[in-house]
């Protein structure tokens, strides 16, 4: 379980005489119950086996003796008698540290060989760091895909790049079952993590300078002139300033830490903690205590920052869900009010049958009734391929055209959709747009439903016109109405065609 060694330099009585009685009187003046096992062999001078007692907890404690070279060492081989008492167990720290204090009075140095309850410790802790570690590559994974995308690797820095080529070949090839796995992060080192991309700088430098020649305005020739003054520069004629214009950590990486100084402070930590586990170096009951207060943060503050950076971003599935759901609940409330959420079937009926009534069927009268144009027509409404609405062709070739150039549907509660017409007369033309307002609800406080706000509806604001004399109307009737009364009439083509 324990082996500790003691040693000093070889001296007359003490220990020399008999070891036995030597520890026995120690462990006396300190209240230590002990005795001596009945099966205990080899020479009282050599080496004894003891039990001792130590809060209620029995200890079996080898200790042999050995003198080389004129140094007398005492190993100490300690195992607990309840082969079930937890490693991590208080009492056990507190006796090695009671036998460690004890013997130093009379040693000249102290050895910890071996320690279970340290390599317990150790377990512990590299557990945490182990989950902690892949919780960075997690949040890194997910920041870098988000932020550069699928090729992000190719934004990291060459000096990082340059440690994973060095090490990446044997230790993929020895990843038998993990083949065709990307392993990029993991053959990082933990403390280049942060660092994966590289920062980028400014630094101004200023120089005072004497010189009996003009100094060339030639940006070639001056940077040579520069670099020459640099190297000979003294400290009181240079100065240098340099600002961060990007820092991967501060700037990007972080924004999802609630304190982000305190986290790297952690991780920091937490890197050194690697290395002092990785090398097996004894940690005792304080360190393991304070190694696993920051394992424990950093997961913690890992495990938050990947949600954040998660609900962040809105993925086509997040938003998809939440407009059904959305949707389903307004729904659901705004029948009661034989009112609903419009879809882009229900937009275009109602866009069509506007155009149809106020545009197509007004136009369709009045190009029936005009025999001088050469030609005209009114054709379907098409919002998915757009083009033509009406077409006519005057008596000395002018033309008249109505198309829809660009639509756009909304579906979302409150949304706007449009569509944009271009019309063309007698060699002018001009643009204006039929918009659609969606159905806005809120959520009554009250009565924890939906209710209407306002009701979806088109806006013809731009479109229409009124007149006081002619009544209501809209600007392509007036302007087919234009067209139209700059034709001949009906009785005047007749005489042209009588003469």
């Amino acid at each position: 379980m324990i082996k500790i060694m003691f040693m000093k330099k070889k001296e007359e009585g003490s220990i020399d005489e008999d070891m036995f009685e030597f520890i026995g009187s120690i462990f006396n003046e300190k209240e230590i119950v002990f005795s001596e096992k009945s099966e205990s062999h080899g020479e009282p001078d050599r080496e004894i086996e003891l039990e001792i007692t130590y809060k209620d907890l029995i200890f079996i404690t080898n200790i042999k003796k050995r003198t080389v070279k004129k140094t007398v060492a005492l190993m100490f081989d300690i195992t607990a008698k309840d082969k079930n008492v937890e490693i991590k167990d208080d009492r056990i720290t507190e006796f090695k540290v009671e036998i460690k204090n004890i013997f130093l009075d009379y040693f000249d140095e102290c050895y910890w060989i071996y320690d279970e309850q340290s390599l317990g410790y150790s377990q512990d802790v590299y557990l945490g760091i182990n989950k902690a570690e892949n919780l960075f590559r997690s949040y890194l994974i997910n920041f870098m895909m988000l932020h550069y995308g699928i090729d992000w690797w190719e934004k990291v820095s060459k000096t990082v790049k340059n440690k994973k080529n060095n090490r990446v070949d044997g230790y993929q090839s020895a990843l038998t079952d993990l083949h065709g796995v990307n392993l990029d992060l993991f053959s990082i080192d933990i403390d280049d993590l942060t660092s994966l991309v590289e920062n980028e700088y400014t630094i101004n430098i200023e120089i005072k300078c004497s010189s009996n020649q003009e100094i060339p305005t030639d940006n070639k020739e001056l940077k040579k002139i520069a670099k020459r003054y640099v190297a000979q520069c003294s400290d009181d004629n240079f100065s240098v300033l340099c600002k961060t214009i990007r820092s991967f950590w501060n700037d990007e990486l972080s924004k999802h830490f609630i304190d982000n100084c305190k986290f790297k402070e952690k991780w920091d930590r937490l890197c050194k903690n690697r290395n002092h586990i990785a090398h097996n170096k004894l940690i005792d009951k304080n360190m393991y205590k304070v190694m696993i207060f920051d394992n424990d943060y950093v997961i913690k503050e890992l495990s938050d920052a990947i949600d954040r950076l998660r609900k962040s971003v809105k993925t086509e599935e997040d938003i998809q869900f939440h407009n059904y759901i959305y949707n389903q609940a307004i729904e659901s409330d705004l029948s009661c009010f034989d009112s609903k959420i419009y879809d882009q079937n229900d937009i275009e009926n109602e866009f069509g049958d506007y155009i149809q009534e106020n545009i197509l069927d007004v136009a369709e009268d009045m190009l029936y009734f005009c025999e001088a144009l050469q030609d005209s027509g009114i054709y379907d409404i098409d919002f998915t391929n757009k083009g033509t609405l009406i077409e006519a062709t005057g008596f000395a070739g002018e033309e008249f055209r109505l198309d829809i150039v660009e639509s756009y549907f909304e579906e979302e509660e409150g949304g706007q959709s449009y569509i944009t017409f271009e019309l063309f007369e007698a060699g002018t033309e001009d643009r204006f747009s039929l918009t659609f307002y969606n159905t806005v609800a809120e959520m009554d406080r009250d009565t924890k439903q939906y209710v209407v706000v306002s009701e979806g509806g088109i806006d013809d604001s731009e479109f229409a016109n009124y007149d006081k004399k002619t009544g209501y109307s809209n600007v392509v009737i007036e302007a087919l109405t234009n067209f139209i009364n700059q034709q001949p009439s009906n009785s005047a083509i007749e005489k042209m065609n009588s003469d």
